[in-house]
C-alpha cells in the first residue's frame, strides 16, 4: 500500500476561520436545538392529548365536494368569534352522512390544536390520517434526526470559540515544520475558480487537502484553500502556522 492510499483524508477539524466556524456551528446548533424542542413538544403534547378530552367547536357544513384527486372534502363554517372557515378531507362515511347544512362538533386536540374528528348525533367520524396524539412517529423521527445533527456543529462552534479566545489571550497560533507527504483534491487544482478552505469547500464544490509528516507522530491532514494547495509540492519541507482547534492555516512558508 502506498503512502497516499494509507492516509485517512477525513478530518474532524474543519479547516475554516475560527470566526466563521463559530458562526456556522452556532447557527446549525441553534437550528438543531429548535428542532429538538419542536420534536419534544409534539411528542409529549401528543401523548397528553391522547389521554385528554377533546376541545370541541361547533359548526355547520357549507360545502360538500370531491376534489380533483377524488378525495371527499367538507367545508365547515365554525361558530367562533370571528367566524372561521375550515376545509377538511373526511372519510367516505362522513361525506355520505353529513350533507350541506348539517350542524356538528369538531374535535380538536387541546395542546396540538388540530382537528381530528367530527361528531354528529352520537356518531364519531375520525378524519383520515389524523389522531388525537398527532404524529408520534414523525415527532420521534424529527427528534432523533435533530439529536444526530446537533453534536458536530456544537463541536465546531466550540473549536471556533476556543481559537478566538486563545488568540485574544495571545496564544492563538501553533507552528509546525513538516514534509508534504501527499496532496489530494476533489476537483481540478488548476481551475480558475477559488474556494474557501476546509468544510465550506467540501460542501460547496471542490476541496483541497494536504497530508504533512512531522518528525514524530502520524501524518496530519489539513484542509486548505486552492491557493495554498498549489503552493506546496510533494516531499518539500514547509513551516505552517495554524489554529490549534479548527486547524485553519494562516501561513505556509517554504523551508530551504
Amino acid at each position: 500500500m502506498s503512502e497516499t492510499t494509507a492516509i485517512s483524508w477525513w478530518s474532524w477539524r474543519p479547516g475554516i476561520r475560527p470566526g466563521f466556524a463559530l458562526a456556522l456551528g452556532s447557527g446549525i446548533t441553534l437550528l438543531a436545538l429548535v428542532l429538538v424542542s419542536l420534536g419534544l413538544f409534539a411528542l409529549f403534547a401528543g401523548i397528553l392529548d391522547s389521554f385528554s378530552p377533546p376541545q370541541q367547536v361547533t359548526g355547520i357544513v357549507t360545502k360538500h365536494e370531491m376534489s380533483a384527486d377524488s378525495l371527499p372534502y367538507l367545508t365547515l363554517q365554525l361558530h367562533t368569534t370571528p367566524p372561521e372557515t375550515l376545509s377538511l378531507v373526511v372519510s367516505t362515511a362522513a361525506f355520505q352522512h353529513l350533507p350541506v347544512g348539517t350542524p356538528l362538533r369538531i374535535d380538536y386536540a387541546p395542546r396540538l390544536s388540530q382537528p381530528y374528528a367530527l361528531d354528529f348525533q352520537g356518531q364519531h367520524y375520525l378524519l383520515p390520517g389524523r389522531n388525537a396524539d398527532g404524529n408520534p412517529i414523525g415527532a420521534l423521527s424529527l427528534l432523533l434526526i435533530a439529536l444526530l445533527v446537533l453534536p458536530y456543529p456544537a463541536l465546531i462552534a466550540h473549536w471556533g470559540w476556543r481559537d478566538l479566545l486563545d488568540r485574544a489571550r495571545g496564544v492563538g497560533y501553533c507552528s509546525l515544520t513538516a514534509r508534504v507527504l501527499a496532496r489530494r483534491s476533489s476537483g481540478n487544482p488548476l481551475a480558475s475558480h477559488r474556494q474557501q478552505p476546509g468544510l465550506s469547500a467540501r460542501i460547496a464544490h471542490s476541496w483541497y487537502a494536504v497530508a504533512l509528516q512531522a518528525q514524530d507522530g502520524p501524518p496530519l491532514v489539513f484542509h486548505v484553500s486552492q491557493e495554498m494547495y498549489e503552493e506546496v509540492h510533494l516531499n518539500e519541507q514547509i513551516r505552517i502556522t495554524y489554529t490549534p482547534h479548527t486547524h485553519y492555516l494562516y501561513k505556509v512558508e517554504h523551508v530551504s
